[in-house]
C-alpha cells in the first residue's frame, strides 16, 4: 500500500503490549518494527499486499483508463526476508483456502509475527 501521496510503503495494523496491551495501531513505516525490536514488544503484523502502488494506480484506473504506468511493485518487498532481520516470525496467505489456518497459526504464536496477505489488485476499494 502507498500513502495518500502515492509513496511506496507498506501500511501495517499492528497489534503490540505497549502502550496498552490488545490495542490496535496503524504503523505508516517499517520504522515502527525497529522500534519493536529495540524495545522487545511482542507484536502481531498484518501486511495487505497488493504488488502495485495502490492509490496511483487507482488514479490511471480512473482517469487513464487502465493506461498504467510505474506503478507494479512486482512482489516487492520481500517481508519474509525483513522479518528475518527483526527476529520475527512470518507467515504468508495467498488464498482464501488457507484462511482458518493462517489466522490461527498468527493469533497463537508467542513470538513477534508478520503475516503478508496476498489481495487482487483489481479490487479497488
Amino acid at each position: 500500500m502507498q500513502s495518500a501521496t502515492g509513496k511506496s510503503r507498506p501500511e501495517m495494523l499492528a497489534t503490540s503490549s505497549l502502550p496498552r496491551p490488545g490495542t490496535t495501531k496503524t504503523c505508516s513505516t517499517m520504522m515502527e518494527l525497529a522500534t519493536m525490536r529495540y524495545y522487545g514488544v511482542q507484536a502481531k503484523v498484518v501486511v495487505l499486499k497488493n504488488g502495485w502502488l495502490g492509490l496511483v494506480r487507482q488514479h490511471q484506473h480512473f482517469a487513464y483508463h487502465d493506461r498504467f504506468s510505474v506503478t507494479d511493485l512486482g512482489d516487492c518487498p520481500h517481508l519474509d526476508m525483513l522479518t528475518k532481520a527483526y527476529d520475527m516470525d512470518f507467515i504468508r496467505l495467498t488464498d482464501n483456502d488457507s484462511i482458518d489456518a493462517a489466522v490461527k497459526q498468527f493469533l497463537e504464536d508467542e513470538n513477534s509475527v508478520l503475516m503478508e496477505v496476498d489481495v487482487d489488485p483489481n479490487v479497488l476499494a
